[in-house]
């Protein structure tokens, strides 16, 4: 098995990446930012390094260049992790030196199959490169909506008439991680965290007219939403992705309402999996209220 590094800076992502890699017995280490990324990737010599492309201050292809640049480095190979799968992207990484690329949300056997891969082909420097793995960008997911019981406290939050049935489907989850509970509920309460911080940011961005910003913030939330099966959510910040990225200010503004629905709607299903899993744990299950945007905590 291998020391592989992986470079993300969304704190639910990296770790549902993190329990991927050592579920099969890889060992890892882990950087939020480029800098730190390639600090560890000097000090440390991973075998293999999985690079988010969206990252802040310097960018993952950025840093993909300077790692490919230095002869210390230059023949590890590096995986680019990108939640776009946009043709723009593919050709960008394959110009900073990416060796793989491989469209977010991760599909576990997608995964290894390209570090596998390409772990078998790194030889010495100075035989010839291969070409770059590609890993077929995903269809889109299924607009999935399976009801996963919420309680009482945050359904009193919700308008049923709009939201219908909360948007968490659970299978896309265990058939990354199988069925432990706690590990379950571990990334969701991740997600929740981190759901809510970008969030708040993303709504400040928009409230403050930097649509670039705020485009780059519902990239980030997408992404996680996408990796737990939240998939309305990850469709909505698809959309504020789009319009931030053309710098349609009123198109992000009038999304903003419908992604505070969401998020209730999200929040909710998974104070609803918490109280599901309560007797299975057999412990008691913090039921911890959701934090939206532009607001104090809610219950």
């Amino acid at each position: 098995m291998a020391l592989i590094l992986i470079v993300e800076d969304n704190p639910a992502n990296l770790k549902l990446a993190k329990l991927l890699l050592l579920k099969v017995g890889h060992s890892v280490l882990t950087a939020a930012d480029a800098e730190a990324g390639l600090a560890l990737a000097l000090s440390e010599h991973p075998e293999l390094i999985l690079m988010d492309i969206q990252l802040p201050g310097m960018d993952g292809l950025t840093a993909t260049s300077i790692l490919k640049a230095d002869p210390a480095t230059a023949a590890i190979p590096v995986i680019a992790l990108t939640a776009m799968a946009m043709k723009s992207d593919e050709d960008k990484s394959r110009l900073a030196g990416c060796d793989g690329y491989i469209a977010k949300p991760l599909r576990f056997q997608e995964l290894y199959d390209a570090i596998d891969e390409l772990l078998a082909r790194s030889g010495p420097p100075d035989l010839p490169l291969p070409a770059p793995l590609v890993v077929a960008s995903p269809s889109p997911a299924p607009r999935v909506r399976i009801e996963v019981g919420i309680d009482s406290s945050g359904a009193e939050a919700l308008d049923n008439d709009r939201l219908g049935i909360p948007t968490i489907d659970m299978r896309v989850l265990e058939r990354q991680l199988g069925t432990d509970a706690a590990v379950l509920v571990d990334i969701l309460d991740m997600f929740q965290e981190s759901t809510a911080d970008i969030g708040h940011i993303l709504v400040h961005a928009v409230l403050a007219g930097d649509a670039p910003a705020a485009g780059l913030h519902a990239h980030k939330l997408m992404s996680s939403a996408r990796a737990v099966g939240a998939i309305e959510l990850g469709n909505l910040c698809a959309s504020m992705e789009a319009a931030g990225r053309s710098n349609r200010l009123s198109s992000l503004s009038a999304l903003l309402a419908p992604l505070e629905i969401e998020l209730r709607s999200v929040h909710a299903a998974i104070r609803g999996v918490r109280e599901s899993f309560r007797s299975i744990l057999g412990e008691p299950i913090d039921i911890r209220p959701s934090r939206l945007p532009g607001g104090p905590p809610n219950d």
